[in-house]
């Protein structure tokens, strides 16, 4: 109870400061304005503060980037603090003259305090030269000189650089990256812009966006399921702005929808989905405008519009097998609709985008009718659907979105299921649950453990416990069952190949831990030492592949929202049930270890390799309907939830629009 007086007294407080905020915001002279802003007012705090944040990364973005090597530097040139440096312009396919020179500094994972000297020479002569001090760089981050004249792409030959000690130590220094195969120093080339370009105009349109909708949430009693359909705005823009593959295997899952849209029913299903060559537009590689995968990777707008000119069909084998695989049914509906789209044209981006936006439909569909269906935790739905690393999942072809979709909708079921009032089980709800349950062992297995939530289910609605078991025994099974025939199925034409024994690590490393089962506890203490920062960082706003990160602020003000959760919702299940489900949730956490270090770690590696943060989005709801207590400690108004959504929403996109384009 200490605890929980404590916690009031906090959230009173909070709620005195928010009252007279309100009573200012609605009687104030610019009240008119004000309607526009949060009724919260440390909301209000964290507009102001993303407001900051989105000028920054504005300001620092806004210039176009007309060269950067994509390759990944793992080299430099060694410590520069006695003699200087100096390295050539001169790089390849760069057809535009550019003002701003960046350069990828090291500072040894430090913070330090030298002083240099950067001079540009064309030939002989000094065309611009400054001092700079180190002490506010970043560890392998580029660093912007504005020079003073353009730099004649023409003559790059004749252009050198020359870094040159000024202030330094042993211990106070920094180094250059570069290529360790040729040496080329880490630059990039860019054009300043002017302030007012497409980018500026796209993101005053966001903002005002963004008030509109903010407005609407103050003035209007909104139900979730209404305020995700208006969230659909920006689910939109974060479709369109993702370049193409920038959401990890997006390529691999579009060639698998490709060559399962190619299905030929005169062929075994195994000749259909293994490794074969599918028909596609010659120019489908000018999808691919963002270089996604590529280091440091430039957006070749020019790309975009060659990816939409149709292209000649030709023949073509990817490694995108799928056969023998239950995973096909995530791509079934996308791959119908692009063999429909196919018949009209065969333009890259309008297939790519049109299977994107089916995908989008599917998963925003299933998670719109949980939220609206589920009787209890439609904030946490919300919040977990809405984070951004839930829509990067959410707009792609990745089977992730699916997942989470499906998880979503199976809980909320099962919630119905166990609160309604009904005598009897509901067998649209019972049917609805087992298709989700289907999906999710078809597409990753170790979260089909979370269907045990069927024996929370009251035994009165099955006449008695021994029904109430043998059922959810039967369905369980049954569903189980239907996934392993469908691989079946889809395994039929395979050629049948002899066992051999298995070399590699999954073998090696599941050898190392049987013999050495001790060591799980050391791998797990440096595998959370080594990666917590980066499953936080991908479990809220880390995109692309790793290359665009959210602002810290907005990572630990999600999750802090989403953990407070705990003290407003309510759940009446019982002790034993939490702990039941807890382990549940626990076994499905070590199995995604267990199988990422059998699978993908090096062999008797230390740490777990391949897990990200993201994984454990379908975990958040289970994790806080175990802990959320019987009867709520604290109140936060819908209004609240949908105003915090909105600034992480519009941030989102801004961050999207400014570092892909």
């Amino acid at each position: 109870m200490k605890f929980k007086n404590i916690l009031s007294q906090i959230f009173n407080g909070l709620k005195k400061i928010s009252y007279q905020w309100q009573i200012y915001r609605d009687k104030s002279f610019a009240s008119s304005i004000l309607k526009f802003f949060p009724k919260n007012f440390l909301l209000v705090i964290f507009l102001i503060c993303s407001f900051i944040i989105i000028f920054n990364e504005y300001a620092a973005n806004n210039n176009s980037v007309i060269y950067r090597n994509n390759h990944l530097y793992s080299s430099n040139v060694g410590a520069i603090y006695k003699e200087p440096i100096e390295f050539s312009l001169d790089r390849k396919n760069v057809d535009q003259d550019f003002d701003i020179l960046s350069i990828k500094f090291a500072t040894y994972d430090r913070i330090n305090d030298s002083d240099y000297t950067l001079s540009v020479m064309d030939k002989n002569n000094v065309v611009y030269e400054t001092n700079f001090n180190t002490k506010k760089f970043g560890d392998n981050e580029y660093e912007d000189f504005y020079l003073n004249d353009t730099i004649d792409s023409k003559r790059l030959k004749d252009y050198t650089v020359k870094i040159s000690p000024i202030k330094t130590d042993t211990s106070n220094n920094i180094t250059v990256l570069c290529n360790e195969e040729n040496g080329d120093i880490a630059v990039a080339y860019k054009v300043s812009k002017s302030p007012l370009n497409i980018s500026t105009f796209i993101i005053i349109g966001m903002i005002i966006l963004f008030f509109i909708l903010m407005k609407i949430v103050n003035e209007r009693k909104i139900i979730h399921e209404k305020f995700l359909i208006l969230a659909l705005i920006f689910i939109a823009f974060a479709t369109i702005l993702t370049p193409p593959y920038q959401v990890p295997d997006e390529r691999l899952h579009y060639l698998r929808t490709l060559q399962l849209s190619q299905y030929n029913f005169s062929k075994t299903p195994s000749e259909n989905l293994g490794s074969r060559e599918i028909i596609v537009p010659d120019n489908l590689d000018d999808v691919n405008y963002s270089r996604a995968e590529a280091t440091d990777a430039v957006t070749d707008v020019g790309l975009i519009g060659d990816s939409m000119v149709e292209g000649r069909n030709i023949e073509k084998r990817y490694n995108s097998s799928i056969g023998g695989s239950a995973v096909m049914v995530a791509y079934l509906l996308p791959s119908i609709i692009l063999r429909l789209v196919d018949c009209f044209t065969n333009s890259p981006l309008v297939l790519f985008y049109t299977g994107r936006l089916v995908c989008l439909g599917i998963n925003f569909l299933l998670t719109y009718y949980a939220i609206k269906l589920t009787p209890k935790f439609k904030n946490t739905m919300l919040i977990v659907a809405l984070m951004p690393m839930s829509i990067q999942s959410m707009i792609s072809y990745s089977y992730d979105g699916l997942l989470n979709a499906c998880i979503l909708l199976f809980i909320a079921t099962c919630l119905k299921m166990i609160y309604d009032k009904e005598n009897k089980i509901n067998k649209r709800y019972l049917s609805i649950s087992v298709i989700m349950l289907f999906m999710i062992i078809s597409i990753k297995l170790p979260y089909a453990l979370l269907g045990v939530l069927y024996f929370f289910i009251p035994s009165y609605k099955f006449n008695n416990s021994v029904k109430k078991t043998a059922s959810i025994f039967i369905v369980l099974f049954a569903t189980y069952l239907s996934t392993l025939l469908l691989s079946k199925v889809m395994s039929i034409g395979a050629l049948t190949t002899s066992v051999v024994s298995n070399s590699g690590n999954e073998q090696s490393n599941f050898t190392y831990i049987l013999n050495n089962p001790l060591e799980i506890f050391s791998i797990a203490k440096n595998t959370f030492k080594e990666k917590i920062v980066f499953y936080i960082d991908s479990l809220v706003g880390y995109f692309g592949y790793f290359s665009i990160k959210m602002h810290t602020i907005f990572q630990y003000a999600y999750l802090i929202m989403a953990g407070g959760l705990i003290l407003t919702e309510e759940s009446n299940f019982k002790k034993k049930e939490r702990i039941f489900y807890f382990l549940i949730v626990l076994t499905v956490i070590a199995g995604i270890f267990g199988a990422l270090y059998f699978a993908w770690s090096g062999y008797q590696l230390s740490y777990v390799e391949g897990v990200q943060g993201r994984y454990f989005i379908p975990l958040i709801l289970p994790t806080i309907m175990i802990f959320s207590f019987r009867k709520k400690i604290l109140t936060i108004k819908n209004s609240t939830i949908f105003s915090f959504i909105d600034i992480i929403l519009l941030n989102y996109i801004i961050l999207l629009l400014v570092y892909n384009f």
